[in-house]
């Protein structure tokens, strides 16, 4: 895995090491002579309700603030808020979808609401 630092300001090149050290860096406020400013504080966005939707002959489509647990409890990374879960038991990447239900064949059958009521008995 790669890493790479992001940094908004390159660092000085040979050639130029005093265009780098002459940029002007902000004033504190209380260095100018002006009380500092007060923190607005706002309040968080509320989480969105967690919402699973069942693909036609696909993945699970998972949204929303929920954690994702191993059969032994243990969480699994998640790093993004929508994620595919494999239902085909083929993927390479459990519990996240690889694609792999297309070359397989994979069909869920007819949806509960074109199958009619469940009916308990």
């Amino acid at each position: 895995m790669a890493v790479r630092a992001t940094n908004p300001e390159p660092a000085a090149t040979a050639d130029q090491p005093e265009e780098a050290e002459a940029r002007p860096r902000p004033e504190p406020a209380a260095a100018a002579g002006r009380r500092p400013e007060e923190p607005t504080v706002e309040p968080l966005p509320k989480p969105a309700a967690a919402t699973v939707v069942a693909c036609p002959n696909g993945p699970l489509l998972l949204r929303g603030d929920v954690e994702i647990l191993t059969e032994t409890g243990e969480p699994v990374p998640r790093l993004r808020r929508t994620v595919a879960l494999c239902r085909c038991g083929a993927s390479s990447i459990k519990p996240y979808c690889d694609g792999t239900h297309k070359l397989t064949g994979f069909t869920t059958g007819p949806t509960p609401s074109a199958a009619g009521p469940v009916q308990d008995g």
